[in-house]
């Protein structure tokens, strides 16, 4: 789970995290998707984000694959159903021969659930468990960016989140749980929450820090 206030740097910790793997990934852009292809885009080509126009955005399913950059990174845009991700990996599981190593899913309140809305507790009751046995049954990971907006301290993103201000967003099912916030300038914080495979801080207190390029949308380690 990767938490943060709109606009607190989820899909840029998200894109940034992609594109660097080597491994297949299934990244479905429901929130904002020509956002998306255009932060794609400008790593691919290492080019400003500012200079990419929406001409440029089709360069990614067009040219970018044949220079064999990244050509198992597959950008899926439109909200999308418990069904709909399921034969998703089907299919790619079937043209890779193995799954997809993870899954990025931008942004959990996109996610359709019939019959629920985002703001119903039953939302979050359908699709998390759900989610967590497909990841079992696919043998794949998922990473489900979610929108925290829960009182005025971290509502500009730029302070830390803590395990108590997530609130039905998976924290329970979620083997990590990441806080992501900007507390000044171009830096960004990854709070470790929650981390079945090491040390965590629910309070927020342990994170890891990294700069941001804007113009570029990257993130690079101190």
């Amino acid at each position: 789970m990767l938490a943060a206030a709109p606009g607190g740097g989820k899909s840029l910790v998200a894109t940034n995290w992609a594109w660097r793997s080597q491994d297949p990934i299934l990244y479905l852009a429901q929130d904002s998707p020509r956002s998306i292809l255009k932060r794609f885009t400008a790593l691919a080509l290492g080019r400003r984000v500012s200079d990419i126009g929406e001409e440029d955005i089709d360069y990614w399913s067009g040219r970018i694959a044949e220079q064999g950059k990244r050509e198992e990174l597959v950008i899926a845009t439109g909200s999308h159903n418990l069904d709909q991700l399921d034969a998703k990996l089907v299919a790619l599981t079937e043209w890779l021969m193995q799954p997809p190593t993870l899954v990025f899913i931008d942004n959990l309140f996109d996610m359709r659930s019939e019959g629920n809305s985002y703001m119903d507790t039953g939302f979050y009751a359908d699709l998390l468990p759900s989610l967590k046995q497909m990841a079992i049954r696919h043998d794949v990971g998922m990473v489900l960016l979610h929108h925290v907006t829960r009182g005025d301290e971290h509502g500009l993103g730029t302070e830390r989140i803590r395990m108590k201000d997530l609130l039905f967003a998976g924290e329970r099912e979620a083997r990590h749980v990441w806080g992501v916030y900007r507390p000044r300038g171009n830096q960004v914080n990854v709070s470790i929450l929650k981390n079945q495979d090491g040390a965590a801080e629910p309070s927020g207190g342990l994170y890891v820090t990294m700069d941001w390029h804007p113009e570029e949308n990257l993130l690079l380690s101190r």
